[in-house]
Order: structure tokens, then sequence, then C-alpha cells
């Protein structure tokens, strides 16, 4: 999964199987083998969660998230 995480579109994730990654991209591997790719981007993608996200961006210019910050989000799982 990659999210960008400098600029307007801030937050906005995206699953790809080969990419080039950059300064503005974060790049999310899914380490359990039952948590759902697809789930994970809708969570992700939600209102709620990028409300979460911009709370949680550095205050300068252009707006961006710290990968530090992300590995830290609380994510909701359903039980198994």
């Amino acid at each position: 999964m990659l999210m960008n995480i400098v600029g307007g579109s801030i937050g906005q994730t995206a699953i790809y199987k080969l990419a080039y990654i950059n300064q503005v991209v974060c790049l999310i591997r899914v380490v359990h083998e039952h948590l759902d790719k697809s789930y994970l981007l809708k969570i992700f993608n939600s209102e709620i969660f990028r409300s979460y996200m911009f709370n949680k961006q550095v205050d300068n210019a252009p707006a961006n998230l710290r990968v530090g910050s992300i590995s830290k989000f609380v994510i909701p799982v359903p039980p198994a």
C-alpha cells in the first residue's frame, strides 16, 4: 500500500503491485496474513481516518505526515 504524506492529497492511500517511492509517498506493508488490504484501504481512505490523519500532520507548509506518526496509528480490526 502507498500513502501520500505531503501536500493537498495527504493521506490518500492506494494499493499498487509495483511503484517507485519518493519523499512524498510512504510504503505501508501488511505483515499480518489475516488483515485484508482492501479493508485497510477503506479504513485509510475513510473520512474519519482522514480527519485523524490531518490532526497528526506536522504544522508547516506544505502539509505533511511523519512516517513515525503513521506507524503509531490505531486501526480498528474486526474479530477473527
